[in-house]
């Protein structure tokens, strides 16, 4: 692929992002995007995973941007936890489940749990996600 025009997909995403983030009141710097980036890298990394979709981390991020879990001290932590969780539940259902069941089970029970993201997050999401599973 040509660098360039990676650079130039890379520029334009983070502006979406950037863009994305700020309509619902979050100010990240450039520097804060590229680190989401590079949280996305890491775990797919870790879980030996390629992301292709370029509009992923706007995908992930979505549904929890209007969260009032979410203050001005913390939102760079979390925005990276829910990308790390989204990539474990999803590395476990691969193509078996949609995005949108794994969002909307993750923002279900990041809501329920009062914006907690501890060590039962993933696994409170993969029990949501079976019951929503089971349903349909």
């Amino acid at each position: 692929m040509n660098p360039l025009i990676l650079y130039q997909n890379t520029q334009l995403e983070l502006q979406e992002t950037k863009n994305t983030l700020a309509m619902r009141g979050i100010s990240l710097s450039k520097e804060d995007i590229l680190s989401l980036q590079q949280t996305i890298l890491f775990i797919c990394k870790k879980l030996h995973w390629i992301e292709t979709d370029h509009s992923k981390l706007n995908q992930i991020l979505d549904p929890f941007l209007n969260s009032p879990y979410m203050s001005t001290n913390n939102y760079l932590d979390i925005l990276k936890n829910l990308i790390i969780s989204y990539y474990e539940v999803r590395s476990r259902y691969h193509r078996f489940v949609e995005d949108t069941m794994i969002l909307d089970a993750m923002e279900m029970i990041y809501i329920k749990r009062g914006g907690t993201l501890d060590i039962y997050y993933v696994e409170k999401v993969l029990h949501q996600v079976q019951r929503m599973r089971g349903t349909k």
